[in-house]
């Protein structure tokens, strides 16, 4: 089964935080949709979908059935 987790920056204040889980979604549009209403580091609004490097990533990955 295919999962896309999402991570966000621990440190919305400043950005220098480490990447850390935040939710999974079984589809990847709801993620995406999720990611876009979410604020950055210090209130910063982006399509973090659209983004290569973000404060909120998308990551794809493969689960055991």
């Amino acid at each position: 089964m295919r999962i896309y987790l999402v991570f966000r920056n621990s440190d919305m204040t400043e950005g220098r935080g480490p990447m850390v889980f935040d939710s999974a979604f079984i589809k990847k549009e709801n993620a995406n949709n999720y990611v876009d209403t979410k604020p950055g580091v210090m209130g910063r609004k982006v399509k973090w979908s659209e983004e290569r490097y973000g404060d909120w990533v998308v990551e794809e990955s493969e689960t055991k059935d």
